[in-house]
């Protein structure tokens, strides 16, 4: 009991409430938000809009720039989304799109997007400390790997490809004592949700997958 409330409530101590407030609704959109990414239901993008919007002005604040470049490139992102899957929306806002196994293309273009990321990344944290590369703390490296991986994975996720729900898991497992590490609780707290989620997703996804390949068949 001691060792949670050091992590997970003494950070919000000297926290401003109207920002507990914000932390809040952001994490509580973002778990929505994937909850209807596995559904397939176009809502997924309204509310991931809301949450991104938020973490992109609170991430500022905690300086996890890596992750505020990924939140900002979900932006943008959501509203790819929502344009894409609107011209395939059926009723109860279900979409009607094939999932599909990554070919070697696609995963190719995966890999571009997560080495650039990764490799710019560093240098966005940089200019922003005033500090050289080499001198960033370990969490940079670590925060920029994750938003590396977050990237490639939305890239997935609009080409409807199951590999994507790998990528946010391992996004998620490294993301949870990333913020607990800077005293975030609450927002590790929704990663935690998001990785059963992501489970939750690729089970849903995978047995998609299993009907379309018999509906081939037939």
């Amino acid at each position: 009991m001691h060792h949670f409330y050091e992590w997970l409530i003494r950070p919000y101590h000297d926290y401003d409430t109207y920002m507990i407030y914000l932390e809040i609704i952001a994490a509580t959109t973002g778990v929505v938000s994937v909850y209807y990414s596995y559904k397939r239901n176009i809502l997924v993008y309204i509310f991931g809009f809301i949450s991104s919007l938020i973490y992109v002005f609170l991430l500022y604040d905690w300086e996890l720039f890596g992750d505020m470049l990924l939140n900002s490139y979900y932006l943008l992102a959501n509203l790819f989304g929502f344009v894409i899957w609107a011209k395939h929306l059926e009723s109860e806002s279900k979409i009607k799109v094939y999932i599909e196994y990554a070919n070697k293309r696609k995963l190719k273009k995966a890999l571009y997007i997560f080495l650039i990321t990764m490799i710019s990344t560093p240098f966005l944290y940089a200019h922003q400390k005033n500090l050289s590369v080499i001198e960033l703390p370990t969490y940079s490296y670590v925060d920029s790997f994750v938003t590396a991986v977050s990237f490639a994975g939305v890239y997935l996720m609009i080409k409807r490809c199951i590999e994507s729900w790998y990528l946010w898991a391992i996004a998620d497992i490294i993301s949870i004592p990333l913020f607990l590490y800077k005293g975030y609780g609450i927002t590790a707290i929704q990663y935690t949700v998001f990785l059963v989620l992501v489970w939750l997703g690729w089970r849903e996804w995978r047995a998609k997958l299993n009907v379309q390949s018999q509906e081939c068949v037939i």
